[in-house]
């Protein structure tokens, strides 16, 4: 999916970690609470450098480890975002319209 990585869905995200275990640089996000959501910026990107830009990327679910959510939340569904690379063009969806629509705690 083409998303724009919009200023405001950007901002409810903090970085929690980094990983090269899988040949390439992959940045790890949460998003602030209420929100379950992880956000996977990989091949060296970083969420700051792609606010306002269109890019390459999949949601789906994610068992919430414990590395990569707030603690209480370990072990429940998160929305997942993962980013592959920039591109050009049009966007699809918006990353604060995916985020209304991600898992929240109870």
């Amino acid at each position: 999916m083409r998303l724009l990585i919009d200023r405001t869905g950007a901002a409810r995200f903090a970085f929690r970690t980094a990983s090269t275990e899988y040949g390439d640089t992959r940045r790890y996000y949460c998003a602030a609470a209420p929100l379950r959501a992880i956000l996977v910026c990989r091949n060296g990107l970083e969420l700051t450098d792609l606010i306002g830009r269109v890019v390459d990327a999949q949601v789906g679910n994610d068992p919430g480890w414990r590395d990569f959510v707030r603690e209480s939340n370990t072990g429940l569904s998160h929305t997942k975002i993962t980013v592959y690379r920039r591109v050009s063009g049009r966007w699809q969806d918006t990353l604060s319209s995916i985020l209304d629509q991600a898992f929240r705690e109870d």
